[in-house]
């Protein structure tokens, strides 16, 4: 049973999150928490940048609990849909 899935890959010297989700019925119960952590193992002195839809303030106030500062916003096209993206980026932390 899929309860949460993270799509994470390091690019140009940053960790990337584009897609961090957790089924409804399992939010709240630590999934999204414990993949971003697990995403965070991939860093040692990179930074982490999450993309999020514009107007997802579930993702938005989860980013923003964490530590992430909001960033720049991206028009982009998704299957042939029109979305904007905000980054939320997070500096590097040491080992």
């Amino acid at each position: 049973m899929v309860m949460a899935f993270a799509d994470v890959f390091v690019q140009d010297g940053c960790v990337v999150v584009s897609e961090l989700c957790t089924v409804p019925r399992w939010r709240r119960h630590g999934y999204a928490t414990e993949l971003l952590a697990r995403a965070r193992t991939l860093r040692t002195s990179f930074p982490t940048t999450a993309h999020v839809v514009l107007g997802n303030v579930v993702a938005d106030e989860f980013y923003e609990r964490d530590g992430f500062v909001p960033g720049a916003c991206t028009a982009l096209d998704f299957f042939g849909e029109h979305i904007v993206e905000r980054r939320w980026w997070q500096d590097a932390q040491e080992p």
